[in-house]
């Protein structure tokens, strides 16, 4: 790694590992590894507490249908 911010280290990681970043890279829950789903950004919001710079910064929103809220 050669800079402090994490966000140039995952430019870093990516670009060393020739990882494609629009095949499903983040595609799976963390907890339970089953595949995630894309949903309405306003849906997001009601589902699950999203913090507010969360939901004002970003446009896609995914979620585990198989997990119990």
């Amino acid at each position: 790694m050669h800079d402090n911010d994490f966000r140039v280290q995952l430019k870093e990681v990516v670009n060393h590992f020739n990882i494609d970043i629009h095949k499903g890279l983040l595609g799976r829950c963390l907890q339970c590894n089953e595949k995630l789903a894309d949903i309405d950004k306003c849906a997001a919001k009601g589902l699950v507490p999203v913090p507010v710079h969360v939901y004002d910064t970003n446009e896609r929103f995914s979620i585990n249908l198989k997990s119990t809220f």
